[in-house]
């Protein structure tokens, strides 16, 4: 496995030279995908004022009330401009189902994860050139998860700001460059062989590369008094990884009703109409659990001071030429922790969301998004369904 720690070994080349060159390279390459974070964090100063602010209705009648919410939520975590939500919305999932089985609050370190999945993704970046894209779904993400494993945050914390942009554009400028490098002396190799040894020293680089900037990220750790790695860590604190997952994806097509698309020992996906995907959210609310929902992220209906997301909440909007090509959509993942509707009709008016770019944003960290929204940008929802239930 190349992530243990005593594959960070000393590179050929000594890591302060090869970092002092990375600074003057920039991470603007097609090394990194755009994230869910990407389209929220950059240039947000600029387009708030646009977009934001001016036109949201004053009037809109928002409130923060719900009838039915799910109790024992965990924290809310930040991941900056790391593109790893789903791993994130993993994790407040999992801390969510502990505190309501034990009563603790025992927070996962996020940066683990983060560390990990970049690392992954960083190495076959070097070694296939296909471009750092962090992102997953919510059973790729599980199996990312079941690989690392977790970590207690206690136990382990980057010792750097990595995911955040400052951060993460040095660290990408350096990985760019490392690449750069690589390709260019394997190009100029004498045969295969030499290639190989270049790739090999290569991988040790990035390895070293990563212990530098983020710190040596834990193979063992001691918690509690007893020796953990993560996976054991994982399958003793946190069994709930292992449920059996149920997902219901939006149809493309016009049909009402459930599609199977696939279904092994602790996984089912099912294809269905966007009344289904609401009718069954609901049902698992009720049922004290939280629901993974997959979603685009459309800026031109979010206020992002109040958490707000609706279409009638905002006036048209009126984008200035130079701002015209701006991308404002990008697919996001979250949990929804409750739900409000209308007494009279039974009808949903919104669902409360729990986001994972820290609580300075939104509603102390939380969405309101109306059923407009919903209806219109929902792609997927999941969550935890026994054997024993049907499809």
């Amino acid at each position: 496995m190349i992530f243990k720690s005593a594959h960070f070994a000393l590179a050929a080349r000594t890591l302060s030279i090869f970092m002092t060159l990375a600074l003057f390279t920039t991470a603007g390459n097609a090394a990194f995908a755009q994230t869910c974070t990407d389209l929220f964090k950059q240039s947000t100063s600029q387009l708030d004022t646009l977009n934001d602010e001016p036109r949201y209705k004053k009037d809109f009648n928002g409130h923060n009330d719900y009838r039915v919410l799910v109790s024992d939520q965990s924290h809310i975590n930040d991941q900056h401009c790391i593109g790893v939500c789903h791993a994130f919305s993993w994790v407040s999932n999992l801390e969510r189902e502990r505190k309501a089985r034990t009563k603790e609050n025992l927070q996962l370190s996020t940066d683990y994860l983060a560390a990990q999945i970049l690392l992954y993704k960083s190495l076959d970046y070097l070694e296939f050139g296909i471009p750092i894209d962090t992102g997953a779904n919510i059973f790729v993400s599980r199996q990312m998860i079941s690989y690392f494993g977790l970590v207690p945050k206690e136990a382990w914390q980057a010792k750097s700001e990595f995911k955040s942009n400052k951060d993460q554009s040095r660290l990408l400028s350096f990985i760019n460059l490392l690449v750069e490098q690589t390709n260019n002396k394997k190009k100029s190799a004498a045969g295969y062989k030499e290639a190989d040894t270049i790739g090999s020293v290569a991988k040790l680089q990035m390895l070293n590369l990563f212990k530098a900037y983020v710190g040596q990220i834990p193979t063992q750790f001691y918690f509690r008094g007893k020796q953990f790695d993560p996976v054991s860590f994982q399958k003793e604190f946190f069994p709930e990884l292992d449920k059996r997952v149920f997902r219901l994806a939006l149809r493309n097509d016009e049909k009402l009703g459930r599609e199977l698309e696939f279904s092994n020992e602790n996984s089912t996906s099912v294809f269905s109409d966007i009344a289904d995907i609401q009718k069954a959210a609901r049902e698992a609310l009720d049922s004290g659990k939280n629901v993974f929902l997959s979603y685009v992220h459309d800026r031109n209906f979010v206020h992002t001071r109040t958490g707000v997301m609706s279409l009638s909440a905002f006036e048209e909007r009126l984008m200035p030429p130079h701002l015209k090509n701006q991308n404002v959509t990008v697919s996001h993942a979250v949990q929804i922790v409750g739900y409000d509707y209308d007494p009279a009709t039974q009808k949903i008016l919104k669902w409360k969301i729990k986001n994972s770019w820290g609580s300075a944003i939104g509603d102390g960290g939380y969405f309101h998004m109306y059923n407009d929204y919903f209806k219109k940008f929902a792609k997927s929802i999941s969550f935890f369904k026994d054997d024993t239930q049907d499809f």
